[in-house]
């Protein structure tokens, strides 16, 4: 049961995350800062990849640090491109690298 749980919530967290990133938002006025987007990617990636890590350590998975990155790697990268599709997104680059130091970061923070 703790395991469909674990797995539920990462795949609840990512169908919110694909939502959110898909749907056409503003940032209200107060939390406008340079690159608050940047941070956004940044955290929310870290907290993906925490999930994932904790999910997989829990199942005694081979390698659950890599797999972990890379699950939150490839949704970031499946978002960026499905933005290309969506007229009031837009494909960034920017994007992609702070979803990578974030799971990154969560990794770290995770492992230590």
């Amino acid at each position: 049961m703790r395991y469909l749980l674990s797995w539920g919530t990462i795949y609840v967290y990512t169908c919110l995350l694909f939502l959110f990133s898909l749907l056409p938002v503003s940032a209200p006025a107060a939390l406008v800062f340079p690159y608050y987007d940047k941070v956004i990617h940044f955290i929310i990636y870290m907290l993906l990849s925490c999930l994932v890590l904790n999910t997989l350590r829990q199942q005694g998975k081979d390698r659950p640090v890599l797999a972990g990155f890379l699950y939150a790697f490839y949704v970031g990268l499946m978002i960026e491109f499905l933005q290309l599709t969506v007229p009031y997104r837009s494909f960034e680059l920017g994007d992609i690298a702070c979803n990578c130091l974030g799971a990154g970061t969560g990794l770290l923070l995770k492992i230590g």
